[in-house]
């Protein structure tokens, strides 16, 4: 607490200091809470808490909130207009109340803002045309300052740190209680920063269209560095608009724990195809090799004289590409001789206009199948037929809307499917087929139809 004097009026409301890197964990969120102190009615002056949160988009944003409601002065709940004729309180943040936000971007001791947002008569003041623009409301029960592109604009002001100091000053200057400060001045009246540290959230991947691990081997030979680690014949395709650029794209491949990431322009394109590959330097050990076939849809990894201890099969390996902003993951899992093989194999191929296998190419795309269910391991049963267009050549993607696990199956024709078949998080449970049609004949049988689903009651 501070009592109120002409100097108040230019004090701070809030004043941020940036602070030693290191200090502290990042978070995008951090809230300062502050002890009721006027208690003889809920002002809108009163800080209760101050929230700074910054978004996925750069956006700071620092809400003031009081224990009244902002703009009113007097406590009677109206922010525009006094039931106490001793307490002026004009509509929002009238002439006499008065809030203040100020950066600081040196020392945190001591406080001194290079910048001050200061916001009285409804009308925000910026005192460092520098810094970049901002804005100010009363929203969601708080003062709401709002800074895009945070990180430019602390550059501005000389920051680089994600780690700042904050403290809290409101008032009305007609109330007769002493301003609000949160944290507390400190014994001489000189405000407190206390640290924070903010990071924008990691922001959630994208699918890749078509994603499938078909063949991996992993030789986990004596000595930690002779091992060796092969993904083969894996698929991944993006569809228009979707698109990576792999000149400033990071890519990684992960089996578990065990990571391989490539900067930017680490992959080099062959000829004119859209065909990259990546070589480790000679020499250099573990030798890494990886191509990515945006043309044949197909990616691959080698990996000699490496470690493979961080890949634990006793639950399966999670086997993820990332690309950018895609991601996808596969759980397989390694036989007894360290190999899996994916049956059947799944491309993801573009499909072209003569690419049917029902029997009449270039009319519709679709699998010979009539009908096909699969179950995730929640129980959710998910069925795609033919006559709805469902059934596609030569994938069919099936999506659990819950999780947002997603299982790309062939169904093509080219391959046996039988019920039973693990993809995934997902068991394919019924096969709708006819007599001798192409899976029929691909599995060897008269009829490839199956069903592990308990039958209807009469």
């Amino acid at each position: 607490m501070k009592t109120k004097s002409a100097a108040a009026f230019t004090a701070l409301a809030v004043v941020l200091a940036l602070v030693a890197p290191g200090a502290l964990l990042a978070a995008n969120t951090h809230v300062l809470n502050d002890p009721q102190e006027i208690t003889s009615f809920l002002s809108g002056y009163d800080v209760k808490a101050v929230t700074f949160v910054l978004d996925e988009n750069d956006t700071l944003t620092i809400s003031i909130e009081p224990y009244g409601v902002p703009g009113d002065a007097d406590g009677d709940g109206n922010p525009d207009a006094s039931s106490n004729p001793a307490i002026l309180d004009q509509p929002g943040v009238g002439a006499t109340e008065f809030l203040n936000i100020g950066l600081v971007c040196g020392d945190p001791a001591i406080c001194v803002p290079d910048v001050n947002f200061t916001y009285t008569n409804n009308t925000l003041s910026v005192d460092n045309s520098a810094a970049g623009p901002a804005s100010m409301a009363i929203a969601n029960g708080a003062y709401e300052l709002t800074i895009p592109n945070f990180s430019q604009f602390k550059a501005n002001l000389g920051g680089t740190s994600s780690l700042f100091g904050s403290f809290s000053f409101s008032a009305s200057f007609t109330d007769l209680f002493p301003d609000d400060f949160a944290p507390d001045v400190d014994a001489n009246g000189a405000p407190v920063c206390e640290p924070i540290s903010l990071e924008p959230p990691v922001v959630g991947k994208m699918p890749f269209d078509c994603f499938a691990i078909n063949k991996v081997k992993v030789e986990d030979k004596p000595g930690a560095t002779k091992d060796k680690i092969k993904i083969a014949k894996a698929g991944f395709r993006l569809d228009p608009p979707n698109s990576v650029d792999l000149s400033t794209d990071i890519v990684e491949i992960r089996l578990d724990g065990l990571v391989f990431q490539f900067p930017p322009g680490s992959f080099e394109q062959k000829g004119s195809k859209p065909d990259y590959v990546f070589k480790s330097a000679s020499g250099v050990k573990p030798k890494v090799e990886a191509r990515l076939r945006f043309d044949k849809a197909t990616w691959e990894l080698s990996v000699k004289d490496g470690d493979a201890s961080l890949i634990d099969n006793s639950d399966g390996v999670d086997v993820t590409l990332m690309i950018g902003d895609y991601e996808n993951t596969e759980n397989i899992v390694l036989d007894a001789e360290g190999e899996f093989v994916g049956v059947p194999k799944r491309s993801c191929r573009h499909v072209t206009s003569d690419s049917s296998d029902d029997g009449t190419p270039g009319v519709n795309k679709l699998s010979c199948l009539s009908g096909l269910s699969v179950q995730h391991s929640s129980g959710t049963i998910i069925t795609k037929t033919r006559a709805a267009a469902e059934l596609l050549h030569p994938n069919t993607v099936f999506v659990e809307e819950a999780t947002g696990d997603m299982a790309v199956i062939h169904t093509s024709c080219s391959q046996c499917l039988r019920c039973g078949d693990v993809v995934g998080n997902f068991t394919i449970v019924e096969i709708e087929g006819l007599p001798g049609d192409k899976m029929a004949q691909k599995c060897g049988v008269p009829d490839a139809s199956c069903s592990l689903l308990p039958a209807s009651p009469q």
